[in-house]
């Protein structure tokens, strides 16, 4: 679709697109399911924990944008201290990712291991069908093992959690193929080159997908208002089950509340994007996505050429924790891997 032209001006739009999966939260936030109800009744923090609670993890959260990760860690210490108090093992195990995610950010992975672990027996003592928070145990702890350059340990860790992340998500979820990404590049540095080419192949192919419809649609939704000076919009918001969106922020604005308004809008009006599916409703993980408005001064005008459409430096980003956004880097997953759009 072709961005209107003015008689004054030649618009260049450049659109970066960055998925970015919380560790163990995501972020993220993201992958922490509920108790099934089975045999034993469900267990419930009285109203006035559930509130501290909540006020706990949210504490936590702006500290954690702050990169305050010794104050977060405090805070979702107290709020894993209420989640024992009432058994609610689903919160145990979040609050340990999450205090996981926050020694990983200060790259101390022997306390991050210590918690993850934790959080996998807690999870592995609750009904099996909660695949996917035992799923995102494992691989939160097989990431954390390769971070130590412990491949050989991670190796049979991330095949149990690939094998699980199968039956939990789609074949065409971004999260899913980065999970597998992850697992190519250990079996890569193992020596398995053929199985991790074929699996790398795999997981490209679908984090390409993904983010070329995303990128169509949003750019197919957004009728900026003409403006006569460049401007860069960074937009981060949450991709849900099926592709539906939410919790739509402005982490840099363009100086015109009115530009700003236009790359929201087209956020909601490109929404759903591809139709994605996981057995886990809450499973989610996070976007970051960039406008870019040139303007040319006395360049523009019938017989101008149109509007560029280009996407560069793409990255993908999955988890499922709380952690800060960092400029990305050039490989996979929270290691970022590159996709063009």
């Amino acid at each position: 679709m072709s961005l209107p032209q003015s008689n004054s001006a030649c618009l260049n739009l450049s659109v970066q697109a960055i998925l970015i999966c919380k560790f163990a939260c995501a972020i993220t936030t993201g992958a922490l399911i509920s108790i099934n109800v089975s045999a034993l009744a469900k267990a419930k923090m009285s109203s006035v924990d559930e509130q501290h609670y909540r006020e706990m993890t949210s504490s936590a959260k702006s500290l954690n944008k702050a990169k305050d990760w010794a104050k977060s860690r405090e805070k979702y210490a107290e709020a894993l201290e209420l989640a024992k108090r009432s058994e609610d093992q689903d919160k145990q195990v979040k609050m340990l990712l999450r205090i996981a995610g926050t020694f990983v950010e200060q790259t101390d992975f022997a306390a991050a291991e210590t918690n993850l672990r934790q959080a996998l027996e807690i999870a592995e003592k609750r009904d099996e069908a909660e695949q996917a928070q035992i799923a995102s145990c494992l691989y939160e702890l097989a990431s954390v093992l390769t971070k130590e350059k412990r491949e050989a340990e991670a190796k049979p860790i991330f095949a149990r959690c690939l094998e699980m992340s199968e039956k939990v998500f789609s074949a065409n979820n971004p999260i899913l193929a980065v999970r597998k990404g992850e697992y190519a590049a250990i079996l890569g540095k193992l020596g398995q080159k053929a199985e991790s080419d074929r699996l790398n192949a795999e997981s490209q192919e679908v984090i390409n997908a993904f983010m070329a419809d995303m990128s169509k649609k949003i750019k197919e939704a957004w009728h900026q208002p003409p403006e006569s000076f460049s401007y860069r919009i960074g937009v981060d918001y949450e991709v849900l089950n099926h592709g539906k969106v939410r919790d739509i922020e402005v982490t840099k604005s363009s100086g015109s509340a009115i530009a700003d308004k236009a790359a929201v809008d087209a956020i909601k009006n490109g929404a759903p994007f591809s139709d994605i599916d996981s057995k886990d409703p809450d499973e989610k993980f996070t976007m970051a996505f960039s406008f870019d408005y040139n303007y040319h001064h006395g360049k523009g005008g019938p017989g101008s050429p149109p509007p560029l459409a280009t996407g560069k430096d793409n990255q993908t980003h999955f988890g499922n924790q709380e952690r800060s956004r960092k400029k990305p880097k050039p490989s996979s997953k929270r290691k970022k891997k590159n996709a063009q759009v």
